[in-house]
């Protein structure tokens, strides 16, 4: 998938692009940022995860709301695809299917990426938000925020609040300094 998005940037002409990669996008986005990071202007990462290992152990509430005909993910399905709604439990297998095996990276990694990055986590998902700092601090130009109220569903669930944090992290991808640096070191020359 990311040598696909790479393929597109590339015959669009459009690199660097700012992109925002949702659940398995924000996991292809990292790969993307590895393998081409000069088509990478900035990236936001909703509900990434860069190793399937993190999965909370019980899923069961997780594969109940994903594979449900009845559900959002299965309606906003049914609205977009061309075949239907029918086609749905066999999209939701595929995509369970990779996320119990998939992303394998390690955050030693993720270092290498100096893509600026928003880190977008939630307080109720399907990994831990321990998973999510990990994610945050392997990246040597990463932000976070971690939402509250919110599962993997953030889209559905805090809108507004997602849409904030994005536009307010496209309009400004470069760190900016903050008065008391301890983790990341203070910017220079401002």
């Amino acid at each position: 998938m990311a040598e696909e998005a790479a393929g597109v940037i590339e015959a669009l002409a459009i690199a660097p692009v700012a992109a925002v990669g949702y659940s398995d996008g924000g996991n292809l986005l990292l790969h993307l940022a590895l393998r081409r990071p000069e088509l990478l202007g900035s990236m936001v990462l909703i509900s990434a995860n860069f190793h399937h290992d993190a999965l909370h152990a019980d899923n069961t509430a997780i594969l109940d709301a994903a594979t449900s005909p009845d559900g959002p993910l299965a309606d906003g399905y049914a609205e977009r695809s061309p075949v239907g709604c029918d086609h749905w439990p066999i999209v939701a297998a595929k995509s369970l299917k990779m996320g119990f095996q998939e992303p394998t990276l390690r955050a030693e990694e993720l270092s290498a990426i100096t893509v600026p990055t928003l880190v977008i986590g939630r307080d109720d998902d399907q990994f831990p938000t321990t998973h999510t700092v990990a994610l945050y601090d392997a990246l040597a130009d990463a932000r976070l925020a971690i939402v509250p109220n919110s599962s993997h569903l953030v889209a559905f669930e805090q809108p507004r609040t997602l849409a904030h944090l994005i536009l307010e992290f496209l309009q400004h991808p470069t760190r900016q300094p903050t008065m008391f640096p301890i983790k990341r070191p203070a910017a220079t020359g401002a």
